[in-house]
């Protein structure tokens, strides 16, 4: 197959995830956009990939949405999309039906990437299905913290209920290790 006749994949999040898929594409010869908000994020300065800036997919879902599907006119055939963060799945699993007519994506239902993107939805349906997973509390306020931080046990992970939205506040910082429930209270301030 020339490479002309190949399917143009699009990348969503050109974070290190994003990159590593341009980069197994791209040395396939298949032809790769990579999208991110950032424009210093790793990715988009890949020599595998045409980058483009695109909207906030969070702040600026129905732009985002309205720019990818202009990148989605641009081929004679639908491209295929790869999601390498959540706030573009939750953007594109909200626009599902739209974004279908321009490219291929395989993510599912509505309900399950709600369910698997909010970690306590996650750990309710772990528990409901007797999978292995670490004991965890949902952490609203500083009385929720004082609660159970004595029923914790140290070392322990606070994470956010909603990384994606985490991250526009705390940059790379995917968890906190926590030693004592000072330093979770510490932490959670």
């Amino acid at each position: 197959m020339k490479q002309t006749e190949l399917v143009p994949a699009v990348i969503l999040g050109m974070t290190a995830t994003g990159l590593s898929v341009a980069r197994s594409l791209g040395r396939k010869h298949i032809p790769v956009i990579g999208l991110d908000k950032n424009k210093n994020n790793a990715g988009m300065h890949s020599r595998y990939c045409k980058s483009l800036v695109c909207p906030d997919a969070v702040n600026k879902e129905k732009e985002f949405v309205e720019y990818l599907i202009k990148v989605g006119q641009i081929e004679s055939t639908k491209s295929i999309l790869f999601i390498a963060a959540d706030e573009y799945l939750v953007a594109v699993s909200n626009n599902r039906e739209a974004l279908s007519n321009y490219f291929k994506f395989n993510i599912p239902s509505k309900e399950i990437v709600d369910a698997f993107i909010n970690k306590i939805e996650s750990y309710k349906i772990a528990v409901k299905y007797g999978l292995l997973c670490p004991k965890t509390y949902c952490i609203n306020n500083e009385n929720d913290l004082i609660c159970y931080s004595n029923k914790m046990n140290y070392p322990c992970v606070l994470k956010p209920t909603l990384s994606h939205l985490w991250h526009r506040i705390h940059s790379a910082i995917k968890v906190i290790v926590v030693n004592s429930p000072e330093e979770a209270k510490a932490a959670y301030i």
